[in-house]
């Protein structure tokens, strides 16, 4: 969905790195502001990167219009117990969930380029991407990176995933199936799809990488032995950034950390911060103060800290304390719901 000249990286008020979700929801709210260039280095909608799950009341303000699969169960499951809640949530196929937000984007007015960021300079107002072989410098007048996770020195703490599309039938109906790891930080899942299909994956919360051979034995566990659609995964991260605006360069999605720890959960959150970040780009407010006086960003740190308490009791002392403090965590949700 290339509109315009396809080799060319027209000016723009504001230039945004990374067209999946959270950069394509972003720039379908600077539309209203001004013009925007939405750039990425592959098409969206073709890479499988996550569960694809988002609370119920989040997917309807997107107002897309694509298969999707309606729960109002979560199981969360370990070797001794099983806990289920009530909570509404939807799960679509990824791909379709970052094509149908960019078509969006599109609608609003923003222009999609298909070109690889490779850096920026900050004193100079200007990005450099290569664009069929060629680099080409883009100056910009306000630069939004929200490209993935940007590993930075010193910080190790991030969450690994695997994740497949398999034509088969959840053993859990409608169900969100969760089940916590018994030797490490971590749980695989099945998630429902439409079309008689299923999300399975795995993910390690630690920073270490996910095991193949745990991800097979849960497979075969669950009896999942159905034709593989595609495959997926990658990295989001564990720990919020604390600063996302540095003049007229400016941090969205997992770029900036907008992922709750204890369960991974991103896209409720970005669709959640997207119009804050809009309105405090385009209106030259301070983002950093008010990132920081966030009830978000509260509760992205905490559950960071408590993340690496748990972790180190895990590695250090061989005390496993994490599936027992999220099933706790889910009762006190079910009452809180009512």
């Amino acid at each position: 969905m290339i509109n315009g000249e396809p080799h060319t990286l027209p000016e723009s008020d504001f230039t945004v790195v990374g067209a999946s979700f959270a950069g394509s929801l972003l720039a379908s709210k600077l539309a209203r502001h001004g013009s925007v260039l939405l750039v990425d280095r592959r098409q969206p909608g073709t890479r499988l990167k996550c569960a694809g799950g988002i609370r119920a009341q989040e997917f309807e303000s997107l107002e897309v219009d694509i298969p999707h699969a309606k729960t109002s169960t979560i199981i969360l499951a370990s070797r001794n117990w099983t806990t289920r809640v009530k909570y509404p949530y939807v799960v679509t196929d990824r791909r379709e969930l970052d094509a149908a937000v960019l078509a969006k984007a599109v609608a609003a007015g923003a222009v999609f380029r298909k070109a690889e960021y490779l850096s920026h300079s900050p004193d100079r107002n200007s990005a450099d991407f290569r664009c069929d072989g060629e680099t080409q410098e883009h100056r910009y007048r306000k630069l939004i990176l929200a490209k993935g996770y940007i590993f930075r020195p010193g910080v190790k703490f991030y969450d690994t995933s695997y994740v497949e599309i398999v034509e088969t039938e959840s053993r859990y109906g409608d169900a969100l199936y969760f089940r916590f790891h018994d030797e490490r930080m971590g749980y695989s899942w099945i998630f429902p799809l439409p079309g008689g299909r299923i999300n399975i994956g795995t993910g390690s919360l630690r920073g270490s990488s996910v095991s193949p051979a745990d991800f097979k034995r849960f497979k075969e566990q669950e009896k999942v032995d159905g034709p593989v659609i595609c495959r997926g995964g990658g990295i989001i991260p564990l720990v919020p950034v604390k600063s996302v605006m540095n003049g007229n360069v400016f941090l969205f999605g997992d770029s900036a950390g907008m992922v709750y720890p204890p369960n991974g959960e991103g896209l409720r959150h970005i669709t959640h911060m997207s119009g804050k970040w809009a309105d405090c780009i385009a209106h030259g407010k301070n983002l950093n103060v008010r990132w920081l006086a966030s009830r978000t960003f509260a509760m992205f740190d905490s559950g960071s800290i408590a993340m690496k308490i748990l972790a180190f009791m895990e590695r250090r002392l061989g005390i496993m304390l994490y599936p027992q403090l999220c099933r706790l965590a889910t009762k006190l949700l079910a009452i809180l719901r009512g």
